[in-house]
């Protein structure tokens, strides 16, 4: 069953494709993830980009559209610090108190990732907020956060990160995907421990790395061979990546990474995810078509033991051509949205 997604702004109405899995549930809940385009990211990087937007335009649209999701849980990346305070007042509506937990990259980088949480349903147990250098001074971020549900008997970790750009060193990127997934672990563990509750997982955002990747093979399957450590990836000189439609749903046409040794020497965890935009068909083709830069889908929604009840789904390529940002979505990233329960 699918509808459509309706979100108004002053100069335009934005149509996505909302599709059901499962029937509406007592308590479900919607999560937001998105990488916003650090402003300064941007005005360093225009080189990249067709339609550049004023800074205000973007930034009143971006807040527009997150307020149109009504979630109660929102990932961030790429977040300026003086923006937190603007997303506190309006990204929520006004009867819901948030709580905001922010890490911000070491220099020279000055944003960071976010977490937003409806108060009102879930309260803060634990945050852990983690600099994923993988030992190549590389300023990443992670931030996991362990929240209570306050309408069900269960304990739900929300897990954000950023993951390196470098297209080349897919082997910087997956250290630090490992690091940040032992620090997750480490955190479900805690949680078993200390409120004897069931503990329910999600791990989102720009990962940098597409479905083909060593780094999705391992969050998916569960694995990886340590060989794959000391690979570099190869450049894909932003061509836009391989896709194809079914069920007018463009997904990805890439085919999956094969590990060449799986019989020793491997890395693994024990989360057991799912991506959310994965399910029946395959992986969205593009979460960011940036005219100059990448083409392609390195935005996730993991879960584990949690009911899809349904996603928004991406536009299709012929509209992302026209370049990311825009006045239609105001970021280099399409956000992704899911209900769960």
């Amino acid at each position: 069953m699918n509808h459509v997604h309706v979100l108004k702004t002053k100069n335009h109405k934005l149509l996505r494709k909302w599709t059901k899995f499962n029937k509406e549930k007592k308590n479900a809940f919607t999560l937001v993830s998105y990488n916003i385009l650090s402003q300064k990211c941007l005005d360093n990087h225009l080189y990249l980009y067709n339609d550049i937007l004023q800074s205000e335009t973007r930034i009143k649209a971006l807040y527009h559209e997150l307020k149109s999701y009504a979630a109660q849980i929102i990932c961030l990346q790429e977040v300026e610090p003086h923006l937190l305070k603007i997303l506190r007042k309006c990204v929520f509506s006004r009867n819901n108190e948030i709580d905001i937990v922010y890490a911000q990259c070491n220099p020279p980088r000055t944003d960071g990732c976010a977490i937003l949480v409806d108060s009102q349903r879930f309260s803060i147990i634990n945050i852990k907020r983690i600099n994923l250098n993988a030992g190549k001074n590389k300023p990443n971020i992670g931030i996991v956060v362990t929240l209570n549900d306050k309408q069900g008997d269960n304990i739900l970790i929300i897990a954000c990160t950023h993951l390196l750009f470098n297209p080349k060193r897919g082997d910087i990127r997956l250290n630090q995907c490992i690091s940040f997934i032992n620090e997750i672990e480490e955190a479900k563990s805690k949680a078993k421990i200390n409120t004897q509750k069931n503990v329910k997982v999600i791990v989102t955002g720009d990962f940098n790395s597409y479905p083909n990747s060593a780094i999705y093979s391992y969050l998916i399957k569960g694995y990886i061979n340590k060989d794959a450590l000391t690979k570099r990836t190869e450049n894909d000189n932003n061509r836009e990546h391989p896709f194809e439609y079914v069920n007018q749903r463009c997904i990805t046409d890439l085919k999956p990474y094969t590990d060449i040794n799986m019989n020793c020497n491997l890395i693994s965890h024990s989360l057991q995810l799912k991506s959310i935009y994965a399910i029946n068909e395959g992986e969205n083709a593009f979460t960011t078509y940036i005219p100059n830069g990448t083409k392609a889908c390195v935005d996730y929604i993991f879960a584990s033991n949690l009911i899809p009840i349904g996603r928004l789904e991406i536009p299709l390529v012929e509209e992302l051509r026209k370049g990311l940002p825009s006045h239609k979505y105001p970021s280099d990233h399409i956000a992704l949205v899911a209900r769960l329960a």
